[in-house]
């Protein structure tokens, strides 16, 4: 953007955890100044967009080898991609909702997927989406919530829309909607569940 000469501004999506790449460049995005290397807040009173807010270096410019010319691998592009449609979908329909999504609504979801794919089996619907067979407990239980992040993970694994589930719109999945995920970077991967 400098170099073309157009504004410079940080997009909002780049902010939320699980969007870990710049979708044009097909690069990681950092998430630490190339010059002072200490990490860039989130919306600060103190961000100037383009500069860094701990020593105001241009956040454009690269220095030595801290410059990343790898391209991604394309499972992790397509995780991406996905990732960043559903984060757009769900910002422009939590924008035009008359309502707020509910707890209850993630608490059923999760129990629905359990029931209706895996026989009731919290455990096998938690090796699915890599998570502890506790916290899948939790999440039906609707005592914890899951992170955007194992949302996310989630509407993949079952095929379905983040924004049926957040506002309580999601179908019951079937055995036969459910993929494996495409990417999910640094997690452990766990082993697959009995389907």
């Amino acid at each position: 953007w400098q170099e073309n000469g157009t504004p410079v501004y940080d997009p909002l999506i780049w902010f939320l955890k699980p969007v870990r790449t710049c979708l044009r460049h097909h690069r990681e995005l950092d998430r630490v100044c190339p010059q002072c290397s200490r990490e860039i807040p989130c919306l600060s009173s103190q961000v100037v967009p383009g500069f860094c807010p701990h020593c105001g270096s241009p956040l454009w410019v690269m220095t030595g080898d801290k410059h990343r010319t790898s391209r991604l691998d394309p499972r992790c592009r397509r995780w991406q991609a996905w990732i960043a449609d559903e984060l757009g979908e769900m910002f422009a329909e939590i924008a035009r909702a008359t309502h707020a999504p509910k707890r209850a609504h993630l608490q059923a979801f999760f129990q629905s997927c359990a029931e209706s794919v895996f026989a009731g089996s919290s455990s096998e619907t938690a090796r699915l989406v890599q998570v502890s067979p506790r916290t899948m407990r939790d999440w039906i239980a609707g005592s914890q919530l899951p992170t955007l992040e194992n949302l996310l993970v989630s509407c993949y694994c079952f095929n379905t829309s983040t924004i049926a589930v957040l506002f309580g719109t999601a179908e019951s999945p079937s055995l036969a909607q459910v993929r494996m995920p495409l990417w999910l970077g640094p997690r452990q991967p766990g082993r697959p569940p009995r389907v």
